[in-house]
């Protein structure tokens, strides 16, 4: 599908999502104000359903073009400079290019999370190590060695 295709459609959807809207603003306003215009306000209910009806279709159309448009898993490469990194003092960012279009991408992470998404990759490399007939020590850096701190 063509990038201006499925931007139409976006389009379209949004659209629809607004004259909805507007048209529950306006039976609501007239709901509040004029008593007598029961008429006007079930003729703009009856528009915000059918505009209801759009939008719901038309998200439907958008979801399945979107899942036939786009690849269901992306897989990226490790930035081979800087794949991770410290964007700012309370989040981990992890770097990447994407394999076919060399497009970068990042996804950043809270402290906690970056623990957690650390230890679970360890493990899943331990086990991956273990059934590979190698250990989890070979594939770890080196301790470095604590330099004695001289007495002041």
């Amino acid at each position: 599908m063509q990038p201006d295709t499925l931007l139409e459609q976006i389009n379209q959807l949004a659209e629809a999502y607004a004259k909805a809207q507007t048209c529950r603003a306006l039976a609501h306003a007239a709901h509040l104000e004029v008593a007598h215009l029961d008429v006007a306000r079930e003729h703009l209910r009856a528009r915000a359903a059918y505009w209801d009806a759009h939008v719901a279709a038309q998200r439907a159309a958008l979801t399945a073009a979107l899942r036939s448009a786009l690849p269901p898993t992306i897989y990226a490469a490790p930035d081979p400079l800087v794949c991770v990194r410290r964007p700012n003092n309370r989040e981990v960012e992890v770097r990447g290019s994407l394999a076919r279009s060399g497009r970068g991408v990042a996804i950043r992470f809270t402290g906690l999370q970056a623990v957690a998404v650390g230890a679970a990759m360890i493990a899943c490399a331990a086990v991956g190590t273990d059934h590979a007939g190698g250990g989890l020590a070979e594939i770890l850096p080196p301790i470095p060695p604590v330099r004695p701190v001289p007495p002041a």
